[in-house]
């Protein structure tokens, strides 16, 4: 029987969902998607697409005006990846993956690859960032076609994305999952590709969730 894989993402405001929907559909057979502002509307649909909304409260989330917003984002993210674990144990998925709605998975298929190490419990798959050649990318996902391997050349984060196997990985922030058994991926047979710039006003948007910057 074909082992399922699962993907576990926080979002707000997405980056043309529907076409992350299509393309990551190729590798997962179910998305669990925790939207951070409830009253959002998705621009997107798919018939394994699994939207929770209202859900900070009912598991324990309290904004932290002592910690900086990536740090509060990160203990959302921490919250429903555990929920999204317990969703997939009981859907009876094998692998959850992890990453975000300016992510696209690359390469072969996440259930092929993972069943190769059937003694991991976490998996890490490297990552790549676009590398734009220009500023106004309608859809960066479908236009985008440079990207930086080497991480020293990054806007962002250099240190990969994780999955791990349903009841036997635990949260351990954004990048990583802890288990007994840890397997490196292969960028060949599956990497991540980031997509952080994908235009002028997603940049300067993305900036002011860090601070409050000015426009220009």
């Amino acid at each position: 029987k074909r082992p399922k894989v699962c993907l576990v993402s926080l979002v707000k405001d997405p980056h043309q969902f529907q076409t992350w929907l299509d393309h990551n559909s190729n590798f997962v057979d179910k998305f669990y998607i925790f939207v951070d502002e409830d009253s959002e509307e998705l621009k997107g649909w798919h018939p394994n697409l699994v939207v929770t909304r209202n859900w900070k409260d009912r598991l324990g989330f309290k904004w932290d005006h002592a910690k900086d917003e990536p740090a509060n984002r990160n203990e959302k993210q921490r919250l429903a990846f555990e929920e999204a674990q317990r969703m997939a144990q009981r859907d009876g998925f094998q692998y959850i993956i992890h990453i975000d709605s300016d992510e696209l998975l690359w390469g072969r298929d996440p259930m092929e690859v993972f069943r190769q190490y059937p003694d991991a419990s976490v998996f890490h798959m490297k990552n790549e960032e676009l590398a734009p050649d220009r500023e106004d990318y309608f859809d960066c996902f479908k236009e985008g076609r440079k990207f930086h391997s080497d991480p020293r050349r990054y806007t962002a984060y250099g240190n990969c994305k994780a999955a791990g196997r349903v009841g036997r990985a635990e949260w351990h922030g954004p990048h990583f999952m802890k288990g007994q058994v840890s397997q490196e991926i292969s960028p060949d047979d599956l990497r991540v590709l980031h997509y952080p710039s994908c235009n002028i006003q997603e940049t300067i948007k993305r900036a002011k969730q860090y601070g409050n910057f000015q426009d220009n």
